[in-house]
């Protein structure tokens, strides 16, 4: 039985496809600790799961998705992206309950997509990043609303904010740096690749043993490029799917290596010559270090089965 899910912060919407793709049953339970047991409940049902999720890692889920993990069932991450796709191919518009099925049906159309696994660092590293990605992107937009304010006790009033969350985002930056530096330091060595950008590849990989190749995680980051063809017209096309946040990972990585490393530059030099445009020579280059990241982090596996390695 797959086990399709679609998260929302209140309430979580779940659909029961057999392995031919029929509905055997769809329900939503509420984000509580008894309605928890009530799903654990409902899957001890079924003689056999695998639980698509999209997007399983997102904070509200975490809960949810730890006890499923604690309790033996295979969690599949599904790409929002996947279920897009099927929304406009299937076209007949958007329920909770028409997602679930699609996540479900996702997993079913990819069975090799790989199951999630999440030691207690994942977890922390993940709220640790998304919380200062949020408010550095709030730290951001009061900075502009106080270039254009004129009232002074309003000024003041910002000023003080700003203060505050600049003293917050560089907290945990700092907290951030030293957990990299205990768990893969390593990876700190490698060009383009500071702390941030190490801790949000180590909690949104979680598990890098899931990949069975580079070019299996380059697909999940999003950077595998994609044949495209039409009559005599034959081009690569970028990905658009994948896990969004390793994209941006890559995307920083790739920016980076342009400026100040040579093999970079001189690939894309290369590839250039050889009649590709600037674009697509960007994205040999994005795909070449996701492969070399994912070589990294293999020899990082032994920590993905070691839930403690990072002081709390």
């Amino acid at each position: 039985m797959i086990i399709g899910i679609d998260p929302h912060p209140g309430h979580y919407t779940s659909a029961a496809l057999e392995l031919f793709g029929k509905l055997a049953e769809w329900r939503t339970f509420p984000n509580t600790p008894a309605a928890l047991e009530e799903f654990l409940s409902w899957l001890e049902s079924w003689a056999e799961v695998q639980v698509a999720v999209e997007g399983p890692t997102q904070t509200f889920f975490t809960q949810w998705c730890t006890h499923l993990l604690a309790e033996g069932y295979p969690v599949v991450p599904v790409a929002t992206q996947r279920v897009v796709e099927r929304r406009l191919r299937a076209a007949g518009g958007k329920t909770d309950g028409r997602d679930a099925i699609l996540v479900a049906q996702a997993l079913l159309a990819e069975p090799d997509l790989p199951p999630l696994t999440q030691p207690d660092w994942v977890r922390a590293l993940q709220e640790l990043t998304r919380t200062r990605k949020a408010l550095a992107a709030t730290l951001k937009g009061q900075r502009m609303r106080l270039q254009d304010t004129r009232e002074p006790t309003v000024r003041h009033a910002l000023e003080n904010v700003i203060d505050t969350l600049e003293a917050q985002v560089q907290a945990l930056g700092q907290e951030i740096e030293q957990r990299v530096k205990e768990l893969a330091p390593r990876l700190l060595q490698l060009v383009g690749v500071g702390g941030i950008i190490a801790a949000t590849l180590l909690s949104e990989v979680a598990d890098i043993t899931r990949f069975a190749s580079p070019d299996r995680f380059a697909a999940y980051c999003g950077a595998a490029p994609q044949p495209w063809q039409s009559s005599a017209s034959q081009r690569v096309r970028v990905n658009p799917r994948g896990n969004r946040r390793l994209n941006w990972v890559l995307h920083l990585i790739t920016r980076t290596r342009l400026r100040v490393d040579p093999t970079s530059q001189a690939l894309v030099a290369r590839k250039r010559q050889e009649g590709k445009t600037h674009r697509e020579a960007l994205r040999v280059l994005k795909t070449a270090i996701a492969r070399q990241l994912y070589r990294v982090l293999r020899t990082l596996a032994p920590l993905f089965v070691k839930p403690d390695t990072i002081p709390h």
